[in-house]
């Protein structure tokens, strides 16, 4: 009886000191990836299999189940990227192939389930999607009348006052009129300003990769509009990169190729400036752009002729910046976002046309005269 109980005794403790195995989510995912002239097979291979991970992904059970009210497509993504960069236990290529151009990826991989529940409600609290408890009513205590009392020893005391002294009565004066603060243009007499632009603009790396930093130049006029603290601006943009690009033929031999990239940018907007600022001016505004974009590769290394594609359309801007009028002089600084998908079109019908991002984000210096 005692050895039954000792072993039973053990076998409990054993139990209550051996973790939980956590559960884990496998599941599959796959993927086919075409890529094109301006891109190597290597960076194509690990795009294709990044791809079929997170198809893997968005097919367990608990992503589906936790994600099936959210119709916002940018937060699954986000979502995604999350578990994928952090989450993956395991990874595991099933099967890959390549034929041609077209790059063919089947892998599995096991994700922790309870960490990704804890990724995912994250996620949406950050965004503010969680419920949050409705606030409650403020109950305001009875107001009590003064007792009678005072009421009528209030009143006597009055009267006996106005028996005694006939006070004068002064007129009521009205308060001094609160000043109104009136915007001021860069300088009094000279409200508009013309500057030299130059910097950085940033493109998405996935789509200009190496050429996806490049330098920019352009000109700008901005006009005050009436006595309202804002301004007209009238914006043009030019950025420009060149970059070898490594291309293998088709027996994996690699050739380097001159390539270039370019963007242009052509708009108009509204900023407000803040007043009171003295000869600083802090501004934020956005406006529309026709952004265009082109790419060209040379290939005549490999017996190919130039290869260019171009496009164009309208998309959106926003900035924020601050700028010093010093007189007839005007310097600044600027942070802008521009937002546009072109599609280009080769100049050869052998190759494809390409939908690529031709906004970026770009950090500006502007250096001008007022009049």
């Amino acid at each position: 009886m005692k050895r039954s109980l000792l072993l039973a005794v053990l076998f409990s403790s054993l139990a209550l000191s051996t973790p939980l195995r956590a559960e884990m989510c496998e599941s599959t995912g796959e993927y086919e990836y075409t890529y094109g002239d301006a891109e190597s097979v290597m960076s194509a291979k690990q795009r294709c299999e990044n791809l079929a991970i997170r198809a893997a992904i968005e097919q367990c059970a608990l992503f589906v189940s936790s994600t099936t009210n959210i119709e916002n497509y940018e937060l699954k993504d986000d979502l995604v990227n999350t578990l994928a960069a952090a989450l993956v236990k395991q990874k595991k290529v099933l099967e890959q192939r390549v034929e041609g151009r077209t790059i063919y990826y089947r892998v599995s991989i096991k994700l922790d389930d309870e960490q990704m529940a804890r990724a995912i409600e994250a996620e949406q609290q950050r965004r503010g999607l969680a419920s949050t408890p409705a606030a409650q009513p403020v109950q305001q205590a009875p107001v009590q009348s003064a007792p009678q009392n005072i009421q009528i020893n209030v009143n006597n005391t009055l009267s006996n006052t106005q028996q005694q002294t006939t006070p004068v009565q002064e007129p009521a004066r009205r308060p001094d009129p609160t000043p109104v603060t009136q915007y001021s243009p860069p300088a009094a007499s000279h409200p508009n300003s013309f500057c030299l632009v130059f910097g950085q603009k940033s493109l998405k790396k996935d789509d200009w990769d190496p050429l996806h930093k490049q330098g920019l130049f352009g000109l700008r006029y901005a006009g005050a509009v009436g006595s309202l603290p804002l301004e007209l601006t009238l914006d043009a943009f030019f950025t420009a990169k060149e970059a070898t690009l490594v291309i293998y033929d088709g027996s994996g031999w690699p050739y380097e190729n001159p390539a270039t990239g370019t963007t242009w940018e052509l708009g108009a907007g509204l900023r407000y400036v803040l007043p009171g600022m003295g000869v600083l001016k802090p501004f934020g505004g956005a406006g529309v752009s026709y952004i265009g974009a082109s790419q060209e590769l040379d290939m005549t290394e490999i017996d190919l002729d130039k290869v260019l594609w171009n496009g164009g359309t309208v998309g959106f801007v926003y900035e924020a910046g601050a700028q010093l009028v010093l007189g007839r002089f005007v310097v600044g600084a600027a942070w802008r976002q521009s937002t546009a998908k072109p599609t280009l079109k080769p100049n050869d019908d052998f190759y494809a046309e390409v939908e690529t991002s031709a906004g970026g984000s770009s950090l500006l210096f502007n250096l001008g005269f007022t009049w």
